[in-house]
């Protein structure tokens, strides 16, 4: 009798345990998981927006040009641990200057918040002043390193995102968005900084918004 009772128990369980399952799959299905359709279509607006996007600014700056900029996608939704739908992503763009890293030291001496300063070698105080990498645009780098060449992380940012803003500008406006046209479609987006990065924000046509975080980043190896 009693082991007759374990077992309706243990039925009892399992039946309660897999309605459990099927309500957690039905909430997954409906409320959580990214629909597929969703997810290809807000990807595909993501390349194509970003691979415009990077050659005007190409064109509208020939420092950032010389800089041979590449995005990296990173964030949950490439990680593929993100849940809810795809409509934020976070992208660096990889910048990396013509200098030698090896030489590139760190310093956390007077630096405040427990950050560490990115003290630049004497090859990036050259760019600004050889003729060569001058005609390229590195003129603007002069100003960026203060009389210890520590690098000035907001002057870095300050000029990413007046790189984006001249971009932005070219571009023609309608009801207070700027409409980028990539092969024969108009896209509607505006920009706004929001901590160390860009945001570009795209409105498809259904209403709906995707955000996209620029984060210009300085790529160096240390030995």
């Amino acid at each position: 009798m009693q082991s007759t009772m374990v077992i309706n128990c243990r039925n009892r369980t399992n039946a309660k345990n897999k309605g459990m399952e099927c309500i957690f799959h039905s909430l997954n299905r409906h409320y959580i998981r990214m629909k597929k359709n969703e997810r290809k279509e807000n990807t595909n607006i993501l390349f194509l927006v970003l691979d415009q996007l990077l050659k005007i600014m190409r064109s509208c700056d020939n420092l950032f040009n010389n800089l041979k900029p590449r995005l990296d996608f990173l964030g949950s939704y490439f990680d593929r641990i993100r849940v809810g739908q795809p409509t934020e992503y976070d992208i660096n763009v990889i910048l990396k200057f013509p200098i030698n890293c090896g030489k590139i030291k760190l310093d956390a001496t007077d630096c405040q918040n427990d950050y560490t300063a990115i003290v630049m070698p004497s090859d990036f105080r050259r760019l600004s002043l050889t003729p060569a990498t001058a005609s390229q645009g590195f003129t603007k780098t002069h100003s960026w390193c203060d009389k210890h060449y520590r690098l000035s992380v907001t002057k870095f940012r300050s000029w990413m995102q007046s790189t984006i803003d001249k971009a932005m500008n070219t571009l023609p406006q309608t009801d207070g968005y700027r409409v980028l046209k990539v092969k024969n479609k108009c896209f509607r987006i505006y920009s706004k900084t929001s901590g160390p990065a860009n945001t570009i924000t795209i409105l498809k046509t259904d209403g709906s918004l995707i955000d996209i975080d620029l984060v210009p980043t300085f790529s160096f190896q240390l030995p």
